[in-house]
């Protein structure tokens, strides 16, 4: 299954969630703080993508304005996702990400 059309929730082990779509190559998301505040969010960036088995994917994208590099493991079977990436990486501070946490909802596009 291709990534097209997709919406997934997920929220990882810090309470921190996000709501992440793929359409047309194109990924968007937002994240959402442990209170449920919205945090950062991002539309239009193109992501790639491979499948090593049947509902299990890594996808990778990158957001040069925003200096993130983020890559996912989605297991639709199991429903978890891990992440690892870095957010400010031409900053002062550069964040490591690296998460784990559970997929909450699958929702198939028309």
């Amino acid at each position: 299954m291709s990534l097209t059309n997709i919406s997934i929730s997920y929220v990882y082990d810090n309470g921190i969630s996000f709501d992440v779509s793929f359409s047309d190559g194109l990924v968007a998301y937002q994240m959402y703080q442990p209170d449920g505040t919205k945090g950062g969010a991002n539309s239009g960036v193109p992501f790639n993508q491979s499948e090593p088995r049947s509902d299990l994917h890594h996808v990778s994208w990158h957001e040069p304005d925003v200096q993130d590099a983020v890559t996912l493991v989605l297991d639709m079977e199991s429903k978890t996702v891990m992440a690892s990436g870095i957010s400010g990486y031409r900053g002062d501070t550069p964040m490591e990400l690296w998460h784990g946490g559970k997929i909450t909802n699958i929702d198939f596009e028309d």
